[in-house]
């Protein structure tokens, strides 16, 4: 996988809604067709639900994680759980919905270390996807976000066709069980697609979760959001010490 673990901030704005009709790589199958106005109400976009008095920020010095130490840190199919399984993972190099006319961030920012895993749930609805990268050190990381932030950042584009609102960034650092120095959420919505995208960082590491499902899907049926994503980061952690 050779894009940059912040254009997985992409991979749900573009990539799936471009490709919402197909069976390949995990995107949804089932979504409606439907050009109305879309929902904010509905699908994965109210991560996270509660604060916590846990631990919010990570020291700086964090080590690097290697290709092998990051593979082994991401998430299974039964960690993610909710009958999700692993699927292909997409190895699109697509610019943020904002930026179109931009360079992928994987080209202005080439990563030292990128892995992917993507799932599936909910008969092809559904969608996750992990990307751990890592990079020469906590300043290129907050290149890479800004850069996402930028890519986000208009409130409404046009991908595929379909008309998407984006929302953001949240911060949530304060309110996830793990230490990290810096978790920001976007939620983006369109008459195809609900998504919750969470970017994290933790020192020279960058981990960024993706969730999307169609309007139509029961979300309580979902894996929950938090947990997945403190799951996905207290392996990183483990992986660090």
């Amino acid at each position: 996988m050779r894009r940059a673990a912040a254009s997985s901030l992409a991979v749900l704005a573009a990539v799936t809604l471009a490709a919402c009709s197909s069976t390949s790589n995990g995107t949804p199958t089932s979504a409606p067709s439907s050009k109305t106005t879309p929902s904010s109400t509905s699908g994965p976009t109210g991560f996270p639900s509660a604060p916590t008095s846990a631990p919010s920020t990570a020291t700086t010095t964090a080590g690097v994680l290697t290709k092998t130490q990051a593979q082994a840190a991401l998430l299974t199919a039964a960690e993610v759980g909710a009958g999700f399984t692993q699927t292909q993972s997409d190895n699109s190099n697509t610019p943020l919905p904002c930026t179109p006319n931009e360079p992928p961030l994987s080209t202005q920012f080439p990563p030292d270390v990128d892995v992917q895993a993507d799932f599936t749930g909910a008969a092809g609805s559904a969608l996750f996807s992990e990307e751990i990268q890592t990079y020469a050190d906590a300043a290129t990381v907050a290149q890479v976000i800004a850069a996402g932030e930028h890519g986000l950042g208009c409130g409404t584009a046009v991908v595929g066709g379909v008309q998407v609102q984006l929302t953001g960034p949240k911060n949530v650092a304060a309110q996830l069980q793990v230490p990290v120095d810096k978790a920001e959420v976007w939620t983006l919505a369109s008459s195809q697609l609900n998504a919750a995208l969470i970017i994290t960082q933790i020192g020279p590491q960058l981990i960024v979760f993706s969730f999307g499902a169609a309007p139509s899907v029961d979300t309580s049926t979902l894996p929950d959001e938090s947990s997945v994503v403190v799951a996905g980061l207290k392996k990183v952690n483990e992986a660090l010490k």
